[in-house]
């Protein structure tokens, strides 16, 4: 069975054991196994039903459990935004403005105002709006809670300089298009502008969408994640589903001669050292190492990063001779730009 076929049965299977005695996620559980495609993420995600909620719980909690279980449906999503986000991006306006409406807890406010001017990271894929109207709505909905505020988030993006944060106008996708509902990607970062009371239960936060925090969306992303820690456990074959899952995004959306899909490449390659599969850790390494010599100059310690890599796997291949000039070209680019105290140096 196709690796992807087999996830989604999975989900299914997981979906229908939580949901057990449950006529309407039973119903709908029914829909998604019958109907669901790549097309369809986005409606799926917007609909009021057992994949929403479950999907954002595990991402909300960074559940690896679960976030294994859907997998292909957030490789799916993400895809889905950013081949929306690419065809709709020229036709956009410079500066966007968007907004989004939530209860937020005391003490996660405080956090915000602690962290005036820096950056953070989104927690999942986060939904807001064309209009302000729509989102003052969902701000100021009763609660009978004492311990939460109503909160007013403006998010502010200039379309022309942005390269590493996804958003798309998902109106035509969506289940309810009266919500005008612009989606961002996972790991999306933000700087924190400004925080202002209008009164003690409501508050304007004002965001700009930034790629300053770049390096936090690449360390954040469940499925980096997820196979960074599936690695660490020694579950390999887990490891390797989310590595190529990274590496198919990163394709559809940068291209496959860009340097986020080197590093996607040395992500599996370095997969596969672990296992010692060197065959298969060279064919991967070989690539990563192409993009980069097509798009760095010749001493970078990305290149060094990619002759090292090259070296171990030809060690490992019994090619000695290859493998200790690989090496000793990748120490002399990393001397030519670091200290001579650097751990990569001494190492």
């Amino acid at each position: 069975m196709p690796r992807k076929n087999q996830a989604k049965d999975d989900l299914i299977e997981f979906a229908r054991q939580y949901y057990r005695g449950n006529r309407k996620e039973e119903k709908n559980i029914t829909e998604f196994e019958k109907s669901y495609d790549v097309d369809e993420s986005i409606y799926w995600y917007t609909k009021d039903s057992f994949l929403y909620k479950l999907v954002n719980k595990a991402l909300r909690t960074e559940d690896i459990g679960q976030l294994h279980l859907f997998r292909f449906f957030i490789s799916d999503l993400s895809l889905k935004l950013a081949n929306i986000h690419k065809s709709q991006i020229r036709k956009q306006e410079n500066t966007v403005k968007l907004y989004r409406g939530l209860k937020m807890g005391n003490d996660e406010l405080k956090k915000l105002k602690e962290n005036l001017g820096c950056i953070i990271s989104a927690n999942g894929f986060l939904s807001t709006s064309y209009s302000k109207d729509i989102a003052m709505g969902f701000a100021t909905k009763p609660t009978k809670r004492t311990d939460i505020v109503s909160v007013l988030q403006e998010i502010e993006c200039s379309s022309n300089t942005l390269e590493s944060i996804v958003f798309a106008n998902i109106t035509k996708s969506s289940e309810f298009e009266a919500e005008q509902e612009v989606l961002f990607d996972l790991g999306s970062t933000f700087k924190i502008e400004s925080i202002s009371e209008n009164d003690p239960q409501f508050f304007v936060v004002k965001l700009t969408a930034t790629d300053a925090g770049s390096r936090i969306k690449d360390s954040t992303r469940p499925m980096t994640i997820m196979a960074h820690v599936y690695l660490r456990k020694e579950m390999y074959e887990e490891s390797l589903d989310f590595y190529l899952d990274v590496l198919v995004i990163s394709e559809k959306f940068y291209g496959r001669k860009h340097l986020d899909t080197a590093v996607a490449l040395d992500h599996i390659g370095n997969a596969y050292l672990e296992i010692r599969d060197y065959e298969q850790a060279l064919v991967y390494y070989e690539k990563s190492f192409k993009i980069r010599q097509e798009q760095l100059p010749r001493v970078h310690l990305d290149i060094a990063a990619s002759l090292n890599n090259l070296g171990l796997v030809r060690w490992g291949l019994q090619s000695i001779d290859e493998a200790l000039e690989h090496l000793q070209e990748s120490l002399k680019i990393r001397k030519q730009l670091l200290p001579s105290n650097h751990i990569s140096i001494i190492q």
